[in-house]
């Protein structure tokens, strides 16, 4: 009866010790700081951003906010097309800029969210169109004017264990191109229109012209 008594303890007492780490784990917390790394004022982007979230709690620039657990999938930002054009292809990107140095040997670790398909006019050479094989694998987009692209983020096994043993972590979150539906595009803060023969050449355009482009169409 004793060794029953004592066997039943034992497994008790190591249940409890297997419990405790896993509990710990699941309730463990880190400080997340988004700051957005943007190119010229906001009222030269084609989007605005309209909200992030983290876990369904809304988060804001330059503010820390506590989250738990496997928390980048629970990432979920909201765009506003404010462009005079349909959005074909656009989306963010959120580096942490703490995982590495940039190099080959240790990159930077993140997350992409990017909707809608490159433009073919981007694989237009001399000798015609170059698709790579994967070009019709993402699906059409078609934001229009005053639309709202909803994006979402997932992560890596690498970039999961990083985020799980770094308690406080500093976000930058990127625009990635916008292409449009007249082929022109929004590359790192600069407007450019799409190319046209025989010169094959995007033209680099202010504002205020890609704004009159969209009313000549």
């Amino acid at each position: 009866m004793l060794a029953t008594r004592s066997l039943a303890l034992a497994a008790v007492m190591t249940a409890m010790s297997l419990a405790g780490p896993l509990a710990a784990q699941s309730q463990a917390s880190s400080k997340i700081t988004f700051t957005l790394d943007h190119y010229n004022p906001s009222s030269e982007w084609p989007v605005s951003i309209r909200q992030i979230t983290v876990g369904g709690r809304p988060a804001q620039f330059d503010r820390p906010l506590l989250v738990a657990g496997d928390w980048l999938p629970t990432v979920t930002m909201t765009l506003v097309n404010v462009s005079p054009k349909t959005i074909v292809r656009g989306g963010m990107d959120i580096t942490f800029l703490q995982s590495g140095d940039g190099t080959e040997q240790h990159p930077y670790l993140g997350s992409q969210s990017v909707k809608g398909r490159v433009p073919k006019i981007v694989y237009l050479d001399a000798n015609g169109y170059h698709l790579p094989p994967w070009w019709d694998h993402d699906a059409p987009l078609q934001l229009p004017i005053g639309g709202r692209l909803h994006l979402s983020f997932v992560e890596d096994k690498e970039t999961r264990e990083w985020l799980a043993r770094t308690a406080t972590v500093k976000a930058t979150v990127r625009f990635d191109n916008f292409y449009f539906a007249d082929n022109s595009r929004w590359s790192a803060g600069e407007y450019l229109l799409a190319p046209t023969p025989p010169s094959r050449s995007w033209t680099l355009v202010s504002r205020q012209e890609f704004l009159r482009s969209a009313q000549r169409r």
